[in-house]
């Protein structure tokens, strides 16, 4: 996947995917919508992985703690010189599940 270089994105993008290792990391139910040079893809992320932890809405690093769960993500696709760069991006837990408490 390709990230714009703006607004923190790929620093963000980047910073989690080299905190976690993915024991599973898998897409279902994508829908993509085209608007042009644009498009707007939402779906469901289910993960399992170890090595990070959110805390004050920011990934941490925590060797060893395991997370897991099934998030609902949108990202929003923009064709820039020919390749699709993602612009951005948002992953969220649907209602209906519960977050842990700490």
């Amino acid at each position: 996947m390709e990230y714009l270089i703006g607004a923190g994105l790929a620093v963000v993008v980047c910073a989690f995917a080299a905190l976690v290792k993915f024991d599973r990391d898998e897409e279902r139910d994508v829908q993509v919508t085209r608007f042009g040079d644009s498009a707007v893809v939402t779906g469901e992320l289910d993960m399992k992985g170890t090595g990070a932890t959110a805390a004050q809405g920011k990934w941490q690093e925590a060797p060893g703690k395991s997370m897991e769960g099934v998030f609902r993500f949108t990202r929003v696709w923009i064709r820039r010189d020919g390749s699709w760069p993602v612009a951005a991006l948002h992953n969220a837990v649907p209602l209906h599940v519960q977050a842990p408490r700490p």
